[in-house]
């Protein structure tokens, strides 16, 4: 072969070397620009569902408290009621006691005015024998 063939095969050897060269490195640049895209939208991802666990973390809180507050008020409400009830209890006992006592009254009464009418019946029933 001749050196001009040589020569030719040569520059077209590395032109087409430089052109392979150029052409790798586009697809690397191409293939950085989309990881670089897809790392981008991962750490979007990332940042959107740190957020979405705080706020699940924050409600869930708000939540317990909220729960532990209305335990605390329904014990309170239930202790409420049973003394409530126990003091209807006592105050229902007390009335049914001073009932009791006013119909022993009442009865006495009764039975001591009958008692004077009678005696008063029989005083004048015997005057009137006379």
């Amino acid at each position: 072969m001749s050196k001009e063939v040589v020569h030719t095969i040569s520059r077209e050897s590395k032109a087409s070397s430089k052109e392979d060269l150029d052409r790798a490195i586009l697809e690397a640049e191409n293939l950085m620009a989309r990881l670089k895209a897809k790392e981008k939208e991962l750490l979007e991802k990332d940042a959107k569902m740190n957020e979405l666990l705080f706020n699940l973390e924050k409600r869930d809180k708000e939540s317990r408290k909220i729960l532990e507050e209305a335990k605390k008020n329904a014990d309170r409400i239930v202790n409420e009621s049973l003394l409530r009830a126990e003091k209807t209890e006592m105050e229902t006992a007390m009335l049914r006691k001073q009932l009791e006592i006013l119909k022993k009254r009442i009865k006495n009464s009764i039975e001591s005015r009958l008692e004077r009418i009678e005696k008063t019946v029989d005083e004048d029933g015997s005057k009137e024998a006379l």
